[in-house]
């Protein structure tokens, strides 16, 4: 059991919102359902293991001392009139404050001060709190002589050395069983926590009557004087509430569990695992690897045949299917190369395909625009050629190629690679960069010819070339 236990349904909402915080929550709005979380939090996170808040210091400092301010309020109300059920919850907002106070970071010289402050009014309530409970209790247990009260310089809070036997019910009570719910977990359950509070199985029958409910409390009735330690209990009330073909049941339904599409397979393994536990005969190892075999999801089935031969145990199982997991993650992640842009510093080394060489594209790669109906440059049976090209007229009111523009066709007909450019720049009228890349200033241009100031449906170099050849 840890030091200076804190009774958490006692405390008030900005002391629960605090334990539910550091034990990474996001806390409910209502005190009844912030108490429904913490007990759930608690048996995960104890106290104990929660060694800094996580909360800004300011934040957490200014909250100490709102929550110690309501202790003096408490302890002045106890001076006048002592209360058993308001001395338990100052009692347990004390000992919330000894952990919270304990988690503050003194080395931080801004505030150091502060700390010492709380620190100091904190052992001297706690110190007053025990004075007030011995005089309203004279027979209460007495501390062991030589304890010293100080949080600052002891890890031992002001009451840890009080020993009282009902100390173990508030964990106890977290195990309830009413007979209906599986009695196989149910004593898995008591099993480990009893090993992690260090609770003796004597102690375990001394509480049964706060452990088990409605109709399993009235069975602990019946047979209470038959049994004299929680071993034997444990074994009739196996016998009394688990099924008679239990085995059998639990065993079909191994079989049949199969893994979720969210469920990774250590997750898997491990709750399969637990339920190979639960059997009371233990079956093969080589069956438990056929089940799972069976039972795991199809997408490891490439995998795992190129691996049948290495795969002789659950382990080996195990292992080959992480690694799958882990390459499918790497997989999803990958990420096509970025595009150049002006901030890039090295567009050298980037990747581009203006300047990767195509080398599925034959030599004359251009030729076939020209190889149409128009142009067949086969030796057999072709009714247009190249020369019948150049000669042919195609008259269509608004266009018409004559002579000197057929040579002009027929140059372009038989280009040559060397003289084929991938990358231009029409404004720079470079070759070493496209105009998406090109980092000269914007004005106006004639794409054609390269004037500037000027576009190119008023460019009047171009048009007065057009104007010569009609």
């Amino acid at each position: 059991m840890e030091t200076y236990p804190i009774k958490f349904f006692l405390l008030n909402k900005n002391e629960l919102v605090y334990e539910v915080l550091i034990r990474g929550e996001e806390p409910a709005s209502t005190v009844l359902e912030l108490r429904k979380q913490i007990n759930k939090l608690t048996p995960i996170i104890p106290t104990s293991d929660i060694c800094e808040s996580g909360i800004e210091p300011d934040v957490d400092i200014s909250g100490a001392s709102t929550s110690l301010s309501e202790l003096l309020s408490r302890v002045k109300t106890l001076e006048d009139k002592f209360d058993a059920n308001l001395f338990e919850r100052t009692r347990a907002l004390c000992n919330h404050l000894y952990h919270r106070i304990k988690r503050l970071d003194g080395s931080d010289s801004k505030y150091a001060d502060k700390i010492k402050s709380l620190t100091k009014h904190i052992t001297a309530l706690s110190a007053k709190l025990d004075t007030i409970n011995k005089s309203a209790n004279p027979t209460s247990c007495e501390p062991v002589a030589g304890v010293v009260h100080s949080i600052a310089s002891s890890d031992v809070p002001p009451n840890v050395s009080i020993h009282c036997d009902r100390s173990h019910i508030s964990d106890l009570q977290k195990l309830k069983y009413n007979g209906k719910s599986c009695v196989h977990a149910f004593i898995q359950r008591v099993r480990e926590y009893s090993t992690a509070r260090n609770i003796a199985s004597s102690k375990l029958l001394a509480y049964a009557t706060e452990i088990f409910t409605g109709d399993a409390l009235h069975w602990y009735r019946s047979i209470r004087t038959s049994v004299s330690t929680w071993e034997e209990l444990v074994a009739v009330l196996v016998q009394d509430f688990s099924h008679f073909d239990y085995d059998y049941r639990l065993l079909s339904e191994i079989r049949q569990r199969t893994q979720g599409d969210t469920e990774t397979i250590t997750i898997y393994f491990a709750k399969m695992k637990e339920l190979f536990s639960r059997l009371s005969k233990d079956i093969s190892e080589q069956e438990k690897l056929e089940i799972l075999l069976h039972n795991i999801r199809p997408c490891y089935a490439s995998v795992l045949a190129s691996n049948s031969s290495t795969i002789n145990s659950i382990d080996s199982l195990k292992t080959i299917c992480r690694n799958f997991e882990r390459i499918q993650s790497l997989t999803s992640q990958f990420k096509e190369p970025p595009r150049i842009t002006g901030e890039t510093l090295a567009p050298d080394l980037a990747f581009s395909k203006f300047n990767e060489p195509n080398l599925n594209k034959p030599k004359f790669y251009n030729q076939h625009r020209y190889n149409n109906k128009y142009n067949n440059n086969s030796d057999s049976n072709s009714s247009y050629t190249k020369t019948n090209f150049k000669n042919q007229h195609f008259n269509n009111n608004s266009y018409n190629i004559n002579k000197k523009s057929n040579t002009n066709v027929a140059a372009i007909t038989q280009p040559s690679v060397s003289n084929i450019k991938t990358v231009f720049c029409p404004r720079c009228r470079n070759s070493d960069h496209p105009l998406s890349q090109c980092k000269a200033n914007r004005y106006p241009i004639c794409f054609k010819c390269g004037t500037k100031d000027v576009k190119y449906p008023n460019c009047p170099n171009c048009h007065s070339k057009s104007n010569s050849k009609n």
